[in-house]
């Protein structure tokens, strides 16, 4: 793989520059695997799926009551009860003229029925049964195949497994289904001031927030993880780090070190032994994001501050992911919000700024507020924010009053 985009390293890329060129070089899946169908959630579909038979297979009653022709109903002439038909006991045999079956919900509708009486609205006397209000032809039938036709494409190859196609598919009698294999990621971060969590703490370190952060939403987009821990700001130490996972990954993400500080080696180190593709994109939080490759893995190098490292995985490695897993690029909906006050910015950048939108008392307009502290390296404003105000890169400052687009925080960043 080689990256083309010369003047992608000599200036700041726009998101949609830097996106376009990940997604050039990112594969599309071309393995498969058989997983069990109640261990498949989240999973992408390999195939399309078309529905084996008529759903329903049988015309069925949608309701308890009775059964029968809707032509032989008469106010003034009973209908005369000759069996019944229960959900998976149907009855057997046709039922003539000017007579009806009891039946259940899902219960198939005999030869001879075209319609369904709820039982709420039947008198019965003996085998004699009253049909007295007004009834439609079909009422409360569920025809076969009104839902489904046999052969109909119902799933499609991309698409994420969730509860309900899951349902779906046991429905048909399903019990394995083919995905595509999923990616194989390695998150490291780098720092000699970065600890774990559960250490003790010394003056000048600091805990770990980005990796854990980062595989629960690796683990939330259904990757095979491999956690390459803490690597300390050795660019040796770095490069062999790099150079092992490389050996057996799809993608490498690293959090820190892809600035332009004394000892951010990231972007020296990939150049050396792999490929650079760009290393600065125009969005904040978030602006040194490195991306590359070493062989054929592909990397990508986020910022140590943790607000720019997550808002980076979400906007520049999330599609790298989906697309890896053969999903189709999912668009940020962006929708229109008021501010309730000011914001502050300066036009050069896309601003990905945290906010708290809601409904006004009356609900009449939806209201957005920018949370006090955008500051990158404070996880409270990702914390208690449920939207972006995303603020296009020729964006000055926004006066209250003023209308701007907010894209709702959703999974997995956000629940």
């Amino acid at each position: 793989m080689t990256l083309t985009d010369p003047c992608a390293l000599s200036h700041m890329l726009s998101l949609q520059e830097a996106l376009k060129i990940i997604l050039q070089h990112t594969p599309r899946p071309v393995h498969s695997e058989s997983v069990a169908l109640i261990d498949s959630l989240g999973r992408t579909l390999a195939c399309d799926y078309h529905a084996p038979f008529d759903v329903p297979k049988a015309s069925n009653s949608a309701m308890d009551g009775y059964a029968f022709a809707a032509q032989d109903v008469s106010p003034d002439a009973p209908l005369i009860c000759v069996g019944e038909s229960l959900a998976g006991h149907p009855f057997k045999g046709s039922v003539g003229p000017n007579q009806c079956v009891l039946i259940t919900t899902g219960a198939h509708l005999p030869d001879g029925c075209d319609t369904v009486q709820m039982r709420e609205k039947i008198k019965r006397e003996d085998e004699k049964v009253f049909v007295s209000d007004a009834i439609t032809p079909g009422q409360f039938v569920r025809p076969r195949g009104g839902e489904l036709t046999e052969g109909e494409r119902v799933l499609t190859k991309g698409d994420t497994l969730c509860a309900a196609s899951i349902a779906l598919l046991a429905s048909f009698g399903i019990g394995e289904v083919k995905v595509t294999r999923r990616p194989r990621v390695a998150v490291l971060s780098t720092g000699d001031e970065i600890i774990e969590p559960g250490q003790a703490a010394q003056p000048a370190s600091q805990f770990d927030a980005n990796r854990p952060a980062l595989l629960a939403m690796l683990a939330a987009l259904h990757c095979e993880i491999i956690d390459a821990g803490i690597v300390a700001d050795d660019p040796d130490q770095l490069e062999q780090t790099l150079l092992n996972l490389a050996a057996d990954t799809d993608l490498i993400i690293s959090s820190g070190g892809v600035s332009v500080g004394k000892a951010d080696y990231t972007t020296e180190v990939l150049a050396k032994i792999g490929e650079v593709g760009f290393w600065k994109v125009a969005i904040k939080p978030g602006k040194p994001f490195a991306f590359g490759h070493i062989n054929n893995t592909l990397y990508c190098g986020l910022p140590g501050n943790p607000v720019s490292s997550l808002v980076t995985f979400e906007q520049l490695v999330q599609p790298i992911i989906r697309q890896l897993q053969g999903q189709p690029l999912r668009t940020q909906v962006a929708t229109l919000a008021t501010l309730t006050k000011a914001t502050e910015k300066t036009p050069g950048r896309l601003d990905f700024q945290r906010g708290i939108a809601d409904w006004n008392s009356q609900r009449q307009r939806l209201e957005v507020t920018p949370l006090e502290r955008q500051n990158s390296a404070m996880l409270t404003s990702l914390v208690q924010a449920n939207c972006y105000l995303v603020l296009s890169q020729q964006q000055g400052a926004q006066a209250a009053g003023e209308q701007v687009q907010i894209a709702w925080l959703t999974a997995p960043l956000k629940y």
